[in-house]
């Protein structure tokens, strides 16, 4: 049984810290946390901890994601929601290597979805319903707009 805490309004499901390959500093964490009540689509969140930015860009969160990805696995949460912002190019890189899926954008954040339990094809399937779906709406406001 998972040990769930709270941040505010938040819910922690779980947090799990990595540390680098040359030391035994934790550098960094991820965490899976509930903002708005949906417990059915948590929130991915990781970051490098701003006191050793000397570790970005090396590929440590794109090797510890994958640890991360199986756990959340393991306790059942297959479907997850990621929100970066859009000039934050190293993380979105990372979820999208990761198989998530860019499923809209929210001002200046772009918000990327996973379930664990679809297969790479499947995903890109979805990817390009996803896709399809926003041309169609944006042909129908060029439409009503008379374009």
């Amino acid at each position: 049984m998972e040990k769930v805490k709270y941040e505010g309004n938040a819910k922690i499901f779980f947090e799990k810290t990595f540390t680098a390959a040359d030391s035994n500093l934790e550098i960094g964490r991820f965490i899976l946390v509930n903002y708005f009540g949906s417990e059915k689509m948590p929130h991915l969140e990781f970051e490098i901890f701003n006191e050793f930015k000397e570790y970005r860009n090396r590929g440590i969160v794109s090797k510890e994601i994958v640890k991360y990805l199986k756990l959340c696995k393991k306790h059942r949460h297959n479907r997850l929601v990621a929100i970066v912002k859009e000039d934050n190019l190293a993380s979105v890189r990372i979820l999208e290597k990761n198989n998530f899926i860019r499923f809209s954008q929210l001002k200046e954040n772009v918000c990327f979805v996973i379930d664990l339990k679809f297969t790479k094809e499947k995903l890109m399937a979805m990817q390009e319903v996803i896709y399809e779906r926003e041309k169609f709406n944006n042909q129908l406001k060029e439409i009503k707009n008379g374009n």
